[in-house]
């Protein structure tokens, strides 16, 4: 077991060494900005009532403590859920890369072959897992405290940091239970990312409703902790405890489950291929058919929860002159222009995701050695990517349209469809240039692929830091999302949109040339 731990340890020193840090530092970032942001008791007073609007409590979780507000309380309910969902994807990627992954290599077929017993492959990852989300934890709790913003206690700071490690450690079980069901890695992937969707989904409408409901969801439990305030850290049973159920699961499935196989076998293919499948395209979507419905699935499902709240966030503010003070202030848009922007700006970068995730999907192939398949046919290596890229970029679209979709059905009518789909549509250049930019690095320096969820990463943080403080020029401009008119708060304008729609144009153009000669043997 200790050699094999430190085996993963070793395979993992530079990406989880990268979560670590990126979680870590956005923590100490976002907790310095609130003394500036909220330099009195009266404005951190204005923003937490601001903060009651059933939009705001579907999107990060519900308003405690105002009668003792402090900026700890207020930076702890703005930003907590975003730790949350990083921290969950991170353990997702963890866990099945270490186990179903390994397994679809052949990995693990190796290391059986020794003299070990069947479980260490199944438990030294999660060993791992409760370690890399220990130390998130106990560094974000550090953060916390060195920053020592009002209202920050060894409490509150050490609730804060358990919040975090309590749902790694959630979704890490989950994923392991989900790798040994599952007999592929994409299996593996869409059912825990659903999950993810699907928790937060209900943590959004319990929390609307202020219903108990809301601690089925991991995320609703560690927002109802109310971290620098109650600092309820009972209810970590709510985390710890299923996640302990799913392990033992776990651990009884790989005990009798087939190696190489999950519970819920593979469905068996045609003897013969259609001829769609054997086109490039065919293949391409067989290969990305799955993770684009569970994706669409999942956006869709985000929208009708977030369009559901349209109803109570107008008599909401009808009843609340404070509200109507704070929300009109800058101009005359109406509370549901802005509530429709702000869905928008935040889910186009949602929608980034699995744009990337096909750009890359083609080096997956090549990774695995199966692309050396593909390749020994007649066929260039530009018209087996350029599938990937038609699919990549559909998606994009299809992806807005559900979400719009989903808007308007929850919305109960007060949205036109067809307006807001075009509100959607307006981010698509912002989004093909990070296709773009997948596409670019799978041709130059595909071992740097991680280049991309760098970029990603950074985008997003600069988009909701934005929403709370402005930040320098220099530093927006990284950001592709801030070219785009946020419709319907501001005016349309075609300049930018054809500005980085020519970037992404190039940036594709000159990563499928390379891609065409590059040697596929090293990258």
């Amino acid at each position: 077991m200790g050699e094999y731990l430190r085996f993963i340890i070793r395979r993992e020193r530079r990406i989880s060494l990268i979560w670590l840090l990126s979680i870590t530092a956005s923590v100490l970032i976002f907790t310095s900005l609130y003394p500036t942001l909220v330099p009195t008791h009266a404005e951190t007073l204005a923003l937490a009532t601001s903060m009651q609007n059933p939009a705001m409590v579907a999107m990060m979780g519900p308003v405690y403590g105002l009668a003792q507000i402090t900026p700890a309380i207020i930076m702890s309910q703005e930003t907590l859920i975003w730790y949350l969902i990083a921290v969950a994807i991170m353990n997702i990627f963890l866990i099945t890369r270490h186990t179903r992954g390994d397994e679809e290599f052949g990995r693990i077929e190796l290391l059986l072959a020794k003299p070990i017993s069947v479980r260490i492959p199944t438990l030294a990852p999660l060993i791992f897992a409760i370690i890399i989300n220990a130390i998130i934890a106990l560094a974000s709790a550090l953060g916390v405290l060195i920053i020592n913003i009002e209202g920050t206690t060894f409490l509150g700071a050490l609730s804060f940091g358990l919040a975090i490690g309590g749902v790694g450690l959630y979704f890490a079980a989950l994923t392991l239970l989900f790798a040994q069901i599952f007999s592929t890695s994409s299996g593996v992937f869409s059912a825990s990312f659903i999950t993810v969707g699907l928790m937060y989904m209900i943590r959004a409408l319990a929390d609307v409703e202020q219903s108990p409901l809301t601690l089925i969801s991991p995320f609703g439990v560690a927002l109802q902790m109310e971290v620098f305030y109650s600092n309820r850290l009972t209810l970590l049973l709510f985390l710890l405890l299923p996640s302990l159920f799913f392990i033992d699961i776990a651990l009884l499935l790989n005990s009798i489950r087939d190696h190489g196989s999950g519970l819920i076998a593979q469905r068996p293919g045609k003897r013969r291929a259609s001829a769609f499948l054997r086109s490039p395209f065919g293949l391409a979507w067989h290969l990305s058919k799955p993770s684009t419905l569970a994706w669409g699935g999942g956006i869709f499902l985000l929208g009708l929860s977030y369009g559901s709240v349209i109803g109570d966030l107008t008599s909401f503010v009808e009843n609340n002159e404070l509200m109507q003070q704070i929300i009109l202030s800058s101009g005359p848009n109406t509370l549901l222009d802005g509530y429709v922007a702000l869905i928008f700006s935040i889910m186009a970068s949602v929608v980034s995701v699995p744009v990337i995730l096909s750009t890359l999907r083609i080096y997956n192939e090549e990774i695995t050695a199966r692309a050396e398949l593909l390749f020994s046919r007649p066929t260039s290596r530009r018209a087996l990517y350029t599938p990937f890229l038609i699919i990549a970029f559909g998606e994009s679209i299809m992806m807005f349209i559900l979400l719009a979709i989903g808007l308007a059905l929850g919305g109960g009518g007060v949205l036109s469809l067809g307006e807001i789909i075009g509100y959607g549509l307006a981010y698509l250049p912002a989004v093909w240039l990070f296709g773009a930019v997948g596409v670019f690095i799978v041709g130059f320096i595909p071992a740097l692929r991680s280049l991309i969820w760098l970029f990603f990463a950074s985008t997003f943080i600069i988009t909701y830091t934005d929403f709370i403080t402005p930040l320098p020029s220099y530093l927006t401009k990284l950001n592709p999302f801030v070219f785009i008119p946020h419709l319907p708060v501001e005016e349309f304008k075609i300049l930018p949109l054809l500005i980085l729609t020519i970037s992404s144009a190039l940036l594709i153009t000159g990563g499928l040339v390379r891609y065409e000669n590059r040697d596929l043997s090293n990258g």
